[in-house]
């Protein structure tokens, strides 16, 4: 079976699988695409035994979409973090259409809050860490 939890927080969606370890060990796949919390829902998804198998990244309407999909695994699975959290080591290695456009618009953003703020929050930090190291190793790739 495959599982499908979409159009809803990272957190909501590690709270449902967490409720349902039976479920999660017994799906084939899950199929995750957060509204929010992505960064922080990879990094947590090793500890309820899943490994991250593949990626898609799309742009509809002028908003960036990542799709997951998740296998139960036997062996503990390192955590995501840093540009791997943020954007997936799938995509990190065969970048799509328009992730280096996310990426800068996302530096841009935060650098904005830094900017006009002059700090940001741990969160904010760790993702702007996080966005740089991404668009280093993609322009490794170029």
């Amino acid at each position: 079976a495959t599982l499908v939890l979409a159009g809803m927080g990272g957190r909501l969606i590690a709270r449902i699988l967490s409720a349902a370890p039976a479920v999660v060990a017994g799906a084939e796949r899950l199929i995750l695409q957060p509204n929010e919390d992505l960064m922080w829902l990879r990094g947590a998804l090793a500890e309820l035994g899943l490994a991250l198998v593949d990626q898609r990244f799309t742009v509809e309407r002028g908003r960036c979409f990542f799709t997951d999909a998740w296998a139960p695994t036997a062996a503990p699975a390192p955590g995501l973090s840093g540009a791997d959290a943020l954007v997936g080591p799938v995509l990190l290695a065969a970048p799509p259409e328009g992730l280096r456009a996310f990426l800068r618009d996302e530096d841009a953003r935060l650098q904005g809050i830094l900017a006009k703020v002059g700090q940001l929050r741990p969160e904010g930090a760790e993702r702007l860490v996080a966005v740089r190291a991404a668009l280093e190793r993609l322009d490794g790739l170029a």
